[in-house]
C-alpha cells in the first residue's frame, strides 16, 4: 500500500478506502500519509451517504409506465 494508491483511489471517488490506506500508513510512521489525511479532513458524516433515496424506494415511488 502507498500514498499513490491512496490518491487513486480518491480520483475514483473511494475516499473511504483512500482514508484507510493512509490510516494504515500514517500508523505505520509515513509522513506523507499523515499530512495527506490532515489536507483530507475529517469524514463525511454518515448521515450525508445515506441521504439519497435507495434505488428501491425510488422505484417504489416511481408510477409504473
Amino acid at each position: 500500500m502507498t500514498v499513490t494508491l491512496a490518491e487513486l483511489y480518491l480520483k475514483q471517488g473511494l475516499a473511504g478506502r483512500a482514508r484507510e490506506i493512509l490510516r494504515k500508513l500514517a500508523e505505520g510512521g509515513d509522513q506523507a500519509a499523515r499530512d495527506r489525511l490532515a489536507q483530507l479532513g475529517p469524514p463525511a458524516a454518515a448521515s450525508a451517504r445515506t441521504s439519497w433515496p435507495s434505488a428501491a424506494a425510488s422505484t417504489a415511488r416511481s408510477p409504473p409506465p
